[in-house]
């Protein structure tokens, strides 16, 4: 036995050394020579059949696209055993793709110099240095049709500058009182106004978006339409069946058509002014209808059916089986058509307008609250000066109504409010459409600062859509302006507290409450009050259906609170949030306003 251990060691080693020998031959050539990252890939890129230069080591990079164009960028394999790519934008994460080439369509993130970096990925998972490819985008086009309603008097509405498609009016006229500056106004009854061709295509993407205050809510009212022979392709409107706006499409152009319609979810707000948006996007076949920038709903149009309008774009009435139909109401302002879809930002910020010093916001509602006149209905009513919303104004002791105001030695004439129930002074609707950002601004005088009230408040019997009150406490008071969603049980406050030491509680001051939409988040969207433009105090909350209903009311409570004691004078409401400057003009002499 001893003897035959050499041999089993022999035969041992000799297999070891086979099997090395096997494993060694069976090994890739990277266990002796490491594998070498591949190099830097080329990118290339086009827009619209047109190559684009890299701007990453030039000393000018002038813009070449506009936001939200796609660029065509082709990765190419500079080394072999290449597998595929990884790319980012700033501030996004890496994508991979696979292929030695790769042919990309990429819509650059953002405005301004934008780096797409890319690398190539080996077999290995290795992956090269970067190679950057640097675009200049430029703003994304901008309207092929833009009205403003500006023009104050004549037959016809200028585009926009550098457009060339100017409106032919036929029986409407213009107004002064828009809601960003003056605004077209048809009577429902043969008023509109005609461009000559359909200056958008649409069967291609597409966007409108106008403010609108519509005067009637009983019938058909078609605010800009784009007609063919029979009937139009596309109508943005109200639709007196469901009680909503609505933007419609139909199948083809033939009368009676199949009629492809997306819907607001709340109803129009009578004689206030709402901001509305359709958007169509061709390739996905999706149209979107929005309404103070928010989305109401969308649906999938089969894209045989999105067919090319050839006849002119119409404001105020549409082509409805052969015949002019559906003529509209009330006024409209700002009204603009892309040949694009409105990017999410946009949508936002369209609901609200800017200028340098600020939004632009238009004037709702002027009462001067300085007399009541008896009209031949035997009503008193306290005039309003922008629309004729008048107030009515009843439960004031004694036959003449106009003893409400009285004379004050700093305003003059003004409106006061002894905390009777009985008093009322009331417009029997809303003026703003409260989903929107709004302003009320009040002239108040506190007579009994111990005593708390509403001073001012739209809504039902039962639930305000948003109240304006004050509340007395132990060094003083505080005023607060309350806000509540549609169904809510709860209300979100602003509250803004004033001091009798400071002498806050004396005399005349410019209360301003507001709510503001957020331009960016809703769940940021704003409640906030300010005391002769100091002392802002707020808060913020996701306002998913605020309440839009009920009365405007002056001085009385709903089904809870106190009659206000008080003098009050020059109520505004606004649509929109009026700047700092705006509000000084329309309140000279304010404190806050400077000298």
């Amino acid at each position: 036995m001893h003897r035959t251990r050499p041999k089993r060691r022999t035969r041992f080693t000799l297999a070891l050394a086979a099997a090395v020998t096997l494993l060694v031959t069976a090994l890739p050539a990277y266990a002796a020579d490491p594998p070498v990252p591949p190099t830097p890939p080329t990118v290339t890129a086009t827009h619209n059949g047109q190559p684009l230069q890299n701007c990453w080591d030039q000393p000018r990079c002038p813009e070449t696209v506009r936001l939200g164009e796609k660029v065509t960028f082709t990765f190419a394999a500079t080394s072999a055993d290449v597998t595929g790519f990884e790319y980012s934008w700033p501030g996004q994460g890496a994508i991979s793709v696979e292929g030695p080439t790769v042919t990309l369509e990429l819509e650059p993130p953002g405005k301004g110099r934008r780096d797409l970096e890319v690398r190539s990925v080996n077999s290995f998972q290795q992956r090269s240095s970067s190679t950057y490819f640097l675009l200049n985008v430029g703003p994304p086009p901008g309207p092929v049709g833009s009205w403003g309603f500006d023009d104050g008097s004549g037959s016809t509405a200028a585009d926009g500058p550098g457009l060339t498609h100017p409106l032919t009016l036929t029986g409407a006229s213009f107004e002064a009182s828009g809601r960003l500056h003056g605004a077209l106004a048809v009577d429902g009854a043969d008023d509109y106004a005609s461009a000559t061709g359909p200056v958008v295509d649409t069967a291609q993407s597409f966007s409108i978006a106008t403010w609108v205050r519509p005067a009637n809510l009983s019938k058909l009212g078609v605010v800009a339409a784009v007609n063919g022979v029979n009937t139009a392709s596309v109508g943005l409107g109200y639709d007196p069946s469901s009680k909503r706006w609505v933007l419609a499409r139909t199948s083809a152009d033939v009368r009676r058509p199949a009629l492809h319609t997306v819907s607001s979810k709340e109803l129009p707000v009578l004689g206030a002014w709402s901001h509305l948006l359709a958007t169509y996007d061709a390739p996905s076949g999706v149209a979107k209808l929005f309404v103070n920038g928010r989305l109401q709903q969308e649906l999938t149009i089969p894209a045989a059916q999105a067919w090319q309008a050839t006849g002119p774009l119409t404001v105020g009435r549409a082509l409805v089986n052969g015949a002019p139909a559906g003529y509209f109401a009330g006024s409209i302002d700002n009204l603009q058509v892309w040949q694009r879809v409105l990017r999410p930002e946009e949508v936002i910020e369209a609901q609200a307008p800017r200028e340098p010093d600020g939004v632009i916001a238009g004037d709702a509602a002027h009462w001067p609250l300085d007399t009541a006149v008896r009209g031949t209905d035997r009503v008193w009513r306290s005039p309003e000066a922008i629309r004729g919303a008048d107030l009515t104004v009843s439960g004031f002791p004694g036959a003449d109504q106009s003893n409400a105001f009285v004379d004050d030695p700093e305003r003059g004439k003004v409106l006061e409010l002894t905390g009777s129930s009985r008093a009322s002074v009331v417009l029997n609707r809303p003026v703003v459409d409260a989903s929107a950002s709004f302003e009320v601004a009040v002239k108040v005088k506190l007579t009994d600062p111990t005593k708390p009230g509403v001073l001012i408040r739209q809504g039902t019997a039962g639930k305000d859509s948003w109240r304006l009150a004050y509340e007395p406490d132990a060094d003083g008071g505080r005023f607060i302006f309350a806000r509540s969603n549609a169904g809510a049980t709860t209300e979100t406050v602003a509250t803004l507290k004033v001091y009798a030491d400071f002498g806050e509680l004396d005399g005349w001051h410019l209360l301003t409450a507001t709510y503001r939409l957020s331009d960016r988040n809703p769940a940021d969207d704003r409640i906030s009050l300010a005391f002769d433009l100091r002392s802002r105090s707020g808060s913020s909350t996701t306002f998913t259906a605020p309440r839009r209903d009920g009365a405007t009311t002056i001085g009385t409570p709903g089904s809870t609170g106190t009659p206000f004691t008080g003098r009050l004078d020059n109520l505004r409401i606004y649509a929109g949030t009026p700047s700092p400057t705006r509000t000084c003009t329309d309140y000279p002499g304010t404190d806050g306003c400077g000298s």
